[in-house]
This record gives structure tokens, sequence and C-alpha cells, in this order.
């Protein structure tokens, strides 16, 4: 019977990639460590599916990259963009440059269920229905996290506490995340009977919906993942904008190589905030660390975010003291994990950010293509 009374070293609020990982990595270094999902898994979870060849490399540090080869997903083999006057540029992947040169489409839901099953087996504890609403706090220092299990009033207490409840997470919006000013939107189904489908992943800008783009990342030989998402809007219009540049897509005829003409849609569209403003967000305080989507880590130059997630896990165990410390040590280690988060990503997103402002307009994008 897990115990749920007990103080841990660590408990992680969410279940996604983020808190999957980080529970890999500190339950390996025998951190007592336990992760609370909101939902039963698997369960859905809006997001184009792609994982880009850094996620693939991160899955293969974790001794998952065999298993991406029977999950089920589909393999791609490069990225192709799509100028709205229909000239399009792919990908030629060099191992030179990056040892992975290919990437997946593997459906969230049996991907994070996986992530969360390799944690246990690393000893990680991991209990479902668990939805936090508060964080308990003593003399300035977070100590632990309030909210219902099952229906039931609980709470955990932790040397440390961990928030990867992703872009709209109850927990991250304590601290400074308006939804309303949300750096983009994202709505996606799953269709079949698609023609055209390749070895690529497609990202298509249209002037349709100049402030975005759409997807096709193929999950089989006629199907695939397709959605839109809205960028860079800052006034709460991209909920309503994303349902409009949604159906706009879908009507769509000119796709080539791709073809939506004669599909099926197979699933309800579904939407998620995906909230791409890293370091303008806090990454720590005293007992508490924000990781993945939750630290803002989604990229915005095209909007993934799982390889980030998995690596903001992997670098709060690595900057953690060994020994397990007091909670001033334990500060120093999250001090010292924000110093490395800021080396290893904020140049990345200060160039993105204004990769967006410079080609998030179909004229600039078509010249550059071109």
């Amino acid at each position: 019977m897990l115990d749920l009374k007990r103080e841990r070293d660590v408990v992680i609020i969410g279940g996604g990639p983020a808190g999957a990982g980080a529970a890999y990595y500190l339950a390996g270094r025998g951190l007592d460590t336990l992760v609370l999902e909101a939902k039963a898994l698997p369960r859905v979870k809006p997001c184009g599916d792609g994982i880009g060849p850094r996620a693939v490399l991160a899955l293969r540090e974790m001794g998952l990259e065999d298993w991406l080869k029977t999950s089920g997903g589909r393999r791609v083999e490069r990225l192709r963009i799509i100028a709205s006057s229909g000239a399009s540029i792919t990908s030629v992947a060099d191992s030179d440059i990056f040892p992975i040169v290919y990437g997946y489409v593997v459906e969230r839901r049996v991907f994070d269920k996986k992530l969360l099953e390799h944690a246990a087996e690393r000893g990680a504890d991991v209990v479902e229905d668990w939805r936090a609403d508060s964080l308990l706090e003593e003399r300035g220092r977070f100590i632990g996290v309030k909210g219902t299990h099952r229906g039931e009033p609980a709470e955990i207490r932790a040397k440390l506490v961990v928030v990867a409840d992703g872009s709209k997470g109850k927990i991250s919006r304590l601290f400074g995340a308006d939804l309303s000013r949300a750096h983009a939107v994202g709505l996606r189904t799953y269709a079949t009977n698609i023609s055209g489908i390749d070895d690529c992943a497609n990202i298509y800008f249209t002037r349709k919906f100049p402030k975005g783009y759409a997807w096709i990342f193929p999950t089989g030989d006629d199907s695939a993942n397709v959605g839109v998402g809205i960028l860079g809007l800052g006034d709460g219009s991209a909920q309503k904008s994303v349902h409009t540049a949604y159906r706009h897509f879908m009507e769509e005829q000119d796709l080539a190589p791709a073809s939506l003409s004669d599909s099926h849609v197979s699933a309800r569209p579904v939407g998620s905030v995906m909230r791409m403003n890293f370091g303008k967000r806090p990454l720590w305080k005293p007992g508490l660390a924000f990781i993945g989507d939750a630290a803002g880590l989604v990229s915005p130059i095209n909007g993934e975010g799982i390889s980030h997630a998995i690596e903001s896990g992997k670098l709060l165990s690595e900057t953690l003291p060994d020994p397990w410390p007091d909670a001033a040590g334990v500060d120093r280690g999250l001090l010292a994990y924000d110093q490395a988060m800021q080396r290893r990503f904020l140049s990345f997103f200060r160039w993105g950010r204004l990769f967006d402002q410079v080609f998030g307009t179909p004229g600039n994008l078509d010249r550059a293509v071109k």
C-alpha cells in the first residue's frame, strides 16, 4: 500500500514529460520521489505529438529509444516548411551537427503513460487522480501541496516541491501565468484518408491566419495529427482566432504534397495554451522549482516542448546537491538550477522570439524560403 502521509524528499505536481523526466532522474539518485497526476492514465493531451531529434536524444539517454521503435508511432525523417506562396524547404539532417537525424510522431496518451511507467520502474511513486489546488508554506518556504485525491481533501509535505503542471496548470498560474497573455494557442485533431503522406513532418504558413501556422504530422500511411497554432497574441484573441484558423486549414485544398480534400476527421479537435515565455517567469522559489511548460519552455520557433521538458527535469536533478542537504542546501541547488537553465535555454528563446517577429508575416517568410 502506497503511503501518502509521510514526508517526501520530492513531490512533483504533474505527470507529463517534464514531471516524468524529473521523477526518473531524481528517483535514480535514490530520492524518495512522488508524482501527482491529476487525471487517470492514459489521458488525452492536446499536442502535435511531435518528438523531434533533440527529444529522441533525451529518450535515448533514458533508455527508451528502442521503445520508440515499437510504440506504434510514426518515424519521420525530415521537416518540411511550406510558405503561403507554396514555396517550401525541406530539412537535410547532418549527423555531424547533431547525432539524431530523425523524429517520431507518438500520441501523447501513449507517450506520457510510458514515461511515467519508466519513472516508476526507476523507483518513483506515481499517484493518479490527485489534483493540486494550493501549496503549503511555512515561514516563506514552500513545504508541500494541498489538493484532492479521488475527491477527498489531501496534502503531502516534501523537502522540495516541483511544479510540472503545464502551461495552464493551477499551481503554475499562481505565479504570474496570465492565460489571457498566452504566447500561443493550439488546436489539433486526428484525420485519416489523407493523400500525399511521406517521410516528412509538414508545417504550413498561410495568409489566412498570418500570425500562426498549421501542421500535418503523419501517424500512418494515410493518417496524421492535424492542427493549427496562433502565435504572438497577447490580448486574449488567440483563443477565438484559433478556431477560425482551424476551419480555414481543414478546408484548404492546396497543401501539396499532402491533401485533406478527401480526409475524415477521426477525433474532435482539442486545444491548449502553449507558453513560450522562458526567461520571463520564475524558475524557483524557496523549496519550489518550475520545469517544462510551467517554466515557459515551449519553443517559440515550432511549438515543440517535449525535449525541453525532459531536459529541464534532468538539469534539476543534476544541480541539486548530493547527499540530500538541509533546506538551505536545497535552495542553493535551486539557484544552481536557475543558472544552468539560463545557460542552456535563454539565448535560444531570445532568438526564437526575434525569429517570430521577423518571419511571423507571410511575406518575410516567403522571401526567406525562396
